[in-house]
């Protein structure tokens, strides 16, 4: 379809969707954002670099023969936040028009006319995004 033809549909759809809703119908059709392919990927330095320095504060608290709660809170602590950052997988989402993925745990979401490029490599792909923003 053209993108007239798809826009067309597309606000057609909300306004019947919307009447639909006041009438206490199911909609017809579902949005764009729900129509967003989402691929997965996985963090590995991070993690490792967490659960290493773990096991670099044990060891070094067993050396030294430090026996304190809090030190032990510590060291549970940073094992506990790398194997977190482990199972939470990066994502990014795309869509015809946006492209979607979490950054410091807030998504952000970049529409068509805000890419400039896009570089594929084997195993990686990197977006650069105009202006300042990166």
């Amino acid at each position: 379809m053209s993108r007239k033809w798809e826009r067309m549909v597309y606000k057609n759809s909300k306004e019947l969707n919307a009447k639909r809703k006041k009438a206490g119908h199911a909609p017809i059709s579902v949005s764009a954002e729900e129509q967003m392919d989402v691929f997965k990927g996985r963090s590995w330095f991070l993690p490792a670099l967490l659960v290493a320095c773990s096991l670099f504060f044990a060891i070094v608290s067993v050396a030294l023969y430090e026996t304190q709660t809090l030190y032990w809170i510590t060291v549970i602590g940073y094992l506990a936040l790398g194997v977190m950052y482990f199972l939470r997988r990066p994502y990014i989402k795309i869509g015809k028009q946006k492209l979607a993925t979490r950054r410091m745990g807030v998504d952000k979401v970049f529409d068509a006319g805000e890419i400039e490029s896009i570089t594929v490599q084997s195993g990686s792909i990197a977006i650069q995004i105009k202006g300042k923003r990166t």
